[in-house]
């Protein structure tokens, strides 16, 4: 039951896909469509792929050969939720966690999984130490649950209950240090809230301030706007009296000079009448505007007498 898919020049037989060897860039879109449901494995070796979310229409696959690909830990897995072998040997694997972290949510069932020639799992290729190795093992077991084989060797009851051992404590030790961050979150939350509250606090204070002086300002306005009309610097208070009033009445200017004629109140309130009247002739001069020659200082010496 061999067939090549047309336009390809690839083997498929039975339920295994091969794609190995074809230089490919990028996953053929049009072969999910023709075959997603049908593949159960998919050998897609010694090409140069690191996109392969295309992939995600073989919904019934189970084991996927991405071997001396460019897949890196930055590599996007699609859900697989039937994956149980994975080889990704000689690729640019380089941060273990990062990518153990993808294969655990894009594939809970995996069984059997092979790193050798990355980075990410240092050994004997490419020139881990043992001590190293170990280390490697234990953090893949313990992330891993369903693994039964990892890089070609069995996992052992012994490395499942010292992954277990070892890194349940880092567990614990992560969501102490998670609830800790948490709680330094909040606390820091809460005193920028407090920040933000005084700095509102000092804003309506300053605007309170500029508001009163403000006011201040309008009232001294109000207030030099009244003083320039002083009633003491009015003509009543002055002594100055203006034309209509009784002062004004009494006086009177006679060639440029002002003389003061006694008013009714005056007359009525003088003991003597006699007194209001001029005692010199100059005084009377002033008052009638008279001529030299209408007076003779022998009539006013008469008067006199």
């Amino acid at each position: 039951d061999r067939r090549r898919v047309r336009g390809f020049g690839m083997l498929l037989q039975g339920n295994r896909l091969s794609l190995a060897w074809r230089d490919l860039v990028e996953f053929p879109p049009k072969l999910v469509e023709q075959y997603g449901s049908q593949v159960v494995e998919l050998d897609l070796s010694n090409n140069e792929l690191q996109d392969i979310d295309p992939i995600r229409g073989f919904t019934n696959l189970e084991i996927l050969i991405l071997d001396s690909n460019k897949i890196t830990s930055h590599t996007k897995f699609p859900p697989l939720p039937k994956l149980k072998t994975l080889w990704v040997n000689k690729n640019k694997i380089d941060n273990l966690a990062l990518f153990i972290d993808k294969i655990v949510s894009a594939a809970p069932q995996l069984g059997f999984l092979s790193m050798l020639y990355n980075t990410a799992c240092p050994n004997y290729f490419n020139g881990g130490t043992p001590s190293q190795y170990r280390d490697y093992r234990l953090y893949v077991i313990s992330r891993l649950r369903k693994l039964k084989t990892l890089d070609s060797s069995d996992v052992t009851e012994e490395e499942q209950k010292e992954a277990d051992r070892v890194y349940s404590k880092l567990k614990e030790r992560a969501v102490t240090e998670g609830v800790s961050e948490q709680q330094k979150l909040i606390e820091e939350k809460k005193l920028r809230e407090l920040e933000k509250k005084k700095r509102k606090a000092k804003l309506r204070e300053k605007e309170k301030r500029r508001l009163m002086r403000q006011k201040r300002k309008a009232q001294e306005k109000t207030s030099a706007s009244t003083s320039s009309v002083d009633p003491s610097k009015s003509p009543a208070s002055s002594g100055v009296a203006s034309p209509s009033s009784p002062q004004a009445e009494k006086k009177q200017t006679s060639g440029g000079v002002d003389i003061h004629l006694p008013s009714i109140e005056d007359i009525e309130k003088s003991p003597s009448p006699a007194l209001l009247v001029p005692q010199k002739k100059s005084d009377f001069d002033k008052v009638f505007n008279a001529d030299e020659d209408e007076w003779t200082d022998d009539s006013w010496d008469d008067d006199d007498k």
